[in-house]
């Protein structure tokens, strides 16, 4: 007996390893340290609502810092820049129409419910709970495997049904999707190109000419003042 027990205690020796435990916070967490160390970078976007496309370049400094430059294309099918741009310095969210010249302004000290403010996962994990989709967390995005995490609100006013976060084993955030209350669905799609560069401070001012037509906080209701 001795010696069929030794056999069968043999596999268990043999094949035995760590089992690493897979949730929703651990996943969080690659996501998060990668966040901390990212002072700043840029790359290229594509942005989609309400099936329209838009494209451009993004600059994105810690904590609260970006730009997003829309581009177009020519007859020659070349790439340019339009003028057309989302920017925030932390404290003012712009967005600025050329071809009409007119800019909505969202103060960020004003409205602290907004999910404008960068990349913060802790204003994110706030007013949504992250979990693992049913299909898993593993995904294939662009021929590369990556994981995603499925957010769902905490309560009835969040801007958003759900929002899916798709990242890749470095913790860069490759894709968000959701959709807002009105069931329509955005994403943003982000290619990196650099980290942790100098990026100016001015880059993320914007002053409108005195002929642009500006609409003030009309993204997000004034809260309730009782």
């Amino acid at each position: 007996m001795k010696r069929y027990l030794f056999i069968i205690l043999i596999p268990i020796a043999l094949f035995a390893k760590k089992i690493e435990v897979v949730n929703a916070n651990s996943l969080l967490e690659i996501v998060k340290n990668k966040i901390l160390k990212t002072r700043s970078f840029n790359g290229a976007f594509i942005y989609t609502v309400k099936n329209k496309t838009f494209y451009g370049a993004i600059k994105f400094k810690a904590p609260n810092k970006f730009l997003f430059n829309f581009y177009g294309k020519n007859a020659k099918g070349e790439s340019f820049d339009t003028g057309s741009k989302m920017v925030s310095d932390g404290k003012v969210f712009w967005i600025y129409l050329k071809d009409q010249n007119v800019a909505i302004r969202e103060s960020l000290v004003r409205d602290r419910k907004t999910p404008m403010i960068g990349w913060n996962i802790d204003r994110l994990t706030k007013e949504y709970v992250a979990t693992v989709p049913k299909e898993g967390y593993k995904v294939n995005f662009q021929n590369t495997e990556a994981y995603k995490l499925t957010f769902i609100p905490k309560n009835s006013v969040a801007g958003f049904k759900y929002i899916n976060m798709i990242f890749n084993s470095e913790g860069d955030i490759l894709k968000m999707e959701a959709q807002n209350q009105l069931g329509d669905k955005v994403e943003l799609t982000i290619k990196y190109n650099e980290f942790n560069i100098n990026i100016p401070e001015t880059t993320f001012e914007f002053s409108p000419d005195e002929n642009t037509q500006i609409y003030d906080n009309i993204l997000v209701p004034e809260e309730n003042k009782n």
